[in-house]
């Protein structure tokens, strides 16, 4: 029997616990920011969106991004769902497959967090970069 996993939005914590938890999403994402070979290749994903991308290309992207993060940061699928589900790593990862990835698929319709995430890896790249 599965549990399903309860998604919180960013917009549901006060600014306190909102602070917490994109330090906690930050901590989590800062290794793969800085990994200039995944950055690379997420970067080569999000290149092929645009405004006048049909709905089925943004499908297509969506899914090249899961197969990315799941072959080359699948830790990072399980972090940030335990700190957005205010639940313990060791808990998703044992959590059933499809729960989890209902949980993913809900952290989508979240567009601040989307923005953040999309600015945090941004940033990542633009760093490493420099370096």
């Amino acid at each position: 029997m599965s549990k399903e996993i309860k998604m919180r939005k960013l917009s549901d914590y006060n600014a306190t616990e909102g602070v917490k938890v994109l330090s906690e999403v930050n901590r989590a994402i800062a290794p793969y920011s800085k990994d200039k070979k995944f950055m690379t290749k997420l970067h080569g994903c999000l290149d092929r969106l645009d405004d006048d991308n049909l709905e089925g290309m943004e499908l297509s992207v969506y899914v090249d991004i899961i197969e990315l993060i799941t072959t080359s940061a699948p830790k990072l699928i399980f972090d940030i769902v335990a700190i957005m589900s205010g639940s313990d790593r060791k808990d998703i990862e044992a959590a059933n497959l499809l729960d989890v990835v209902d949980a993913v698929m809900k952290l989508g319709d979240d567009m601040r967090f989307i923005d953040f995430l999309s600015s945090r890896f941004s940033t990542g790249a633009s760093e490493s970069a420099s370096i």
